[in-house]
Parts: C-alpha cells; structure tokens; sequence
C-alpha cells in the first residue's frame, strides 16, 4: 500500500479525525438502541403512540394496534418486541419505512477540498471518491444500526 506523504497525512487529518468521530457516535447510537430495547418504552413515547394513532392521517396498522393496546390486549412494549403479530409487524415496517424516507432524501452540504490539500498536490477527484465512499459507508452503518431494531432482539431482550 502507498504511503501519502507527510504533507498529504497532515491535511487529511482533520478528515481522519471526522471520521473517527462519526464511528463514536455510531457506537453511542447502537448502545443507545440496546439500552433503550432493555429499558421498554417511557410514558412519553407510550402517549406520542396514542397521540398519533388518533390522526386521521394514521396508517391503519398504528390505529389497529392502538384499539389493541387501549383494551388492555396488548402493550406498546409487546409492539417493539415483536409480539403483537401481524399488525405489529406491519405498524413497525410502516414507521421505520417512512424514517428511511426521511432520512434517505435529506439533503447533505458537499465538502470542498481544502485549498491546504490542494497546495500540496492532493487530487481533488480522489478526496472527492473518498468521501463519497465515506459517506456511503456512514449511510450503511446507520442503516443497519436502524435495521437492528427491526431485525434484532426484542426490546425486553438484551442485545448479543
């Protein structure tokens, strides 16, 4: 593998140092995640549930599951750890759907190389590729962070 040179390394630090920033926040969300599936859901998100189940833009899954949860059938807990059967499986797929729409669209400043990198002869192009592919790979990790709570353990089971 080629070494850049000192000069390149010294303007490339600050991207190398966003970048390990970004893996900690990472490793927060996913250790906020699994606090939060041994935890169970707080009286505040509870009531949202019910708050906007009562929308008349609700999708039906979340009405359904809000009828069960109001006669004492279920809980939104049983929701989150995948024991409300279907219609809990489709209000979660509708919910976390929608975010992945949400965030898929947003919209994200460039990043310009810095004229310090450009000084010493870095190829805009390549730095260009590279935090594309930095960014694709944020996009990845915090996709499958997400993805954990559809696929992983219950909320009122720890995580592996």
């Amino acid at each position: 593998m080629h070494r850049a040179s000192p000069e390149i390394d010294a303007v490339l630090a600050p991207l190398r140092e966003e970048t390990d920033r970004v893996d900690r926040e990472l490793a927060d969300n996913r250790a906020f995640l699994d606090e939060r599936r041994r935890r169970g859901l707080d009286a505040e998100t509870r009531a949202l549930l019910h708050r906007a189940a009562e929308s008349p833009t609700a999708p039906e899954s979340l009405r359904r599951l809000a009828r069960e949860v109001g006669a004492g059938r279920l809980s939104w807990d049983d929701v989150f750890a995948r024991r409300a059967g279907a219609d809990g499986e489709a209000f979660l797929a509708d919910a976390f759907g929608a975010a992945r729409e949400h965030f898929a669209d947003a919209d994200l400043a460039p990043v310009s190389v810095p004229d310090e990198a450009l000084a010493v002869g870095v190829d805009p192009e390549a730095v260009a590729a590279d935090l594309q592919l930095t960014l694709a790979v944020a996009r990845i990790e915090h996709d499958a962070i997400y993805q954990q709570t559809l696929d992983g353990p219950p909320f009122d089971e720890p995580a592996p």
